[in-house]
This record gives C-alpha cells, structure tokens and sequence, in this order.
C-alpha cells in the first residue's frame, strides 16, 4: 500500500520560510547596521532627543517580527513564543550595548538598553493582553429578503 501523504514541494517550503523569516532577519541586519554607524558630530537631527524612543521602536518591531515567525513558521504555543521573542530580543539588545563599548566612537548606555526592553516588553504585553481579552461578539448578519 502506497503512502498517501501529500507533500509540499520544495519550492513552496522555502517560500514558507522566507515568508516568515526573511522580515526579523532583515529587520535585525537594519538594526545592527545602524548601530555600527558612529556620528562623530552627533546623532542626525531626525534621532536628536529621541534615541530611546527609536531604540524601543527597533526592538518592539524585531521582538514583533520574531513573535510572527515562531507562531506562524514554528507554530510555537503564544505564550512560549512570546517568552522567546522577549527573551530573544533583549538578549540582543544587551549584546548590542556591550559591543558598542569597543568603538572608541561609541559609548555603552544602559539608558539605550532600557529602552531595547521596554520595546520588547511592549509587544510581549500586547500579546499577553490580547489572548486574555474576551472574544468580540459576533456581528450581527445583516436581514436576508427572506426576513423582510
């Protein structure tokens, strides 16, 4: 007897992968490529005295972009996806931080790491919170001709 399994090509495997995948990687190459940039003159204007706001905006995005893949590619559990998104963010954040402090024309902030959490933790509250909210009523249908 035959196996009659069906089977998904190859083709559209790595399609599936690059669907889910392919926006944290090149969201997180965005990010390591703007912190590797030094401004010896300073920040541009457009992140003058918004640094730890475009920090939490990079890293909630990431900690977003990931929490997709693990729920739609792994199809991780929600709460343990966003745990490891969380988890996984932040520990770049750190990372990020740490390695700053070896380009003579950066400097290590803890405030910058702050800000990498809070990102992360925004998403991760927006998940939690969104799977303990109650279900929307349904909408009603609207009369068929039938009930007129």
């Amino acid at each position: 007897m035959e196996d009659q399994t069906p089977t998904i090509g190859v083709g559209h495997r790595v399609s599936h992968i690059l669907y889910y995948w392919l926006p944290p990687l090149l969201w997180v190459g965005l990010m390591t490529l703007s912190s590797r940039l030094s401004f010896r003159d300073g920040a541009p204007d457009w992140v003058s005295g918004r640094d730890k706001l475009v920090h939490a905006v990079y890293f909630g995005g990431f900690a977003l972009l990931l929490l997709r893949s693990l729920r739609g590619h792994l199809r991780w559990h929600w709460k343990f996806a966003s745990l490891a998104a969380f988890l996984f963010t932040v520990g770049y954040g750190g990372w990020d931080e740490y390695q700053q402090g070896f380009d003579p024309n950066r400097m290590r902030d803890i405030g910058d790491f702050i800000a990498d959490v809070i990102g992360a933790l925004s998403v991760f509250a927006v998940a939690l919170l969104t799977r303990l909210l109650p279900p929307s009523a349904p909408s009603p249908s609207p009369p068929s001709p039938c009930d007129v």
